[in-house]
């Protein structure tokens, strides 16, 4: 589960394997930077790890699928493996100088506690250093939530929650409407009869693992076969 520190997240993590987000690890610097310069350093430790994942993205783009994931994973352990030997290093020797309840002190503890979620990206190249792309996807719900605070009560709620999860898993797929309309239509409730074994009604990213209705779940509540869940 890709997340940042939050505790009402701890239960998942219990069962699932934690992937720490690198952007929230660099807000709690920038917001202790005005208070203590120290700061500074820990920002630039962090932007030398993205300009190594902007390196590697170039690689890709360039060489498309001859750039393996076992290539990535070579170059990211290679590349910002020391980067962060070398940041762990600079953390605990902060840590004895830095005041536990200020800015700078949080931040260090915030990094040092997530560190193993942190450093987790560096062995799997489907991990991302960082949430930023789930945030930008949930940017319009949190911008608009004031104005859906009346939708409805808790039947509206749930409608509206089936809508936006058919949207979601929709939109990777803009280029095929037909797709669409039935995660559409499934997310709605209309059709129950979606939870079928076809790679047509797999979700648009993943045409070819089957859509399955296990035991008790409603519309709405569907997973992909093989484990995995929508």
């Amino acid at each position: 589960m890709h997340a940042d520190a939050y505790d009402g997240y701890n239960a998942v993590h219990n069962n699932i394997r934690h992937l720490g987000c690198w952007m929230h690890a660099r807000r709690y610097f920038v917001e202790a930077e005005p208070s203590d310069p120290r700061a500074v350093e820990a920002l630039a430790f962090i932007r030398t790890l993205y300009a190594v994942e902007r390196e590697i993205k170039v690689e890709r783009d360039k060489l498309g699928e001859t750039l393996t994931d076992a290539d990535v994973v070579r170059l990211r352990q290679a590349r910002a493996g020391p980067i962060l030997a070398k940041f762990s290093d600079w953390l605990e020797d902060q840590r004895r100088h830095a005041t536990p309840k200020s800015l700078f002190g949080q931040a260090i503890e915030y990094s040092r506690n997530q560190w193993s979620s942190l450093v987790r990206y560096l062995n799997d190249a489907r991990f991302a250093i960082d949430i930023g792309a789930s945030e930008r996807a949930i940017r319009p719900f949190a911008i608009g939530r004031a104005n859906w605070l009346q939708i409805g009560g808790d039947g509206g709620l749930k409608t509206a929650s089936s809508a936006s999860s058919g949207c979601a898993v929709a939109s990777p797929d803009a280029a095929a409407p037909a797709g669409n309309a039935t995660w559409h239509t499934i997310a709605s409730g209309e059709r129950t009869a979606g939870f079928v074994s076809s790679t047509s009604a797999a979700p648009p990213w993943h045409r070819s693992r089957p859509l399955v209705k296990p035991a008790g779940a409603s519309a709405g509540n569907f997973f992909l076969g093989q484990g995995g869940a929508a």
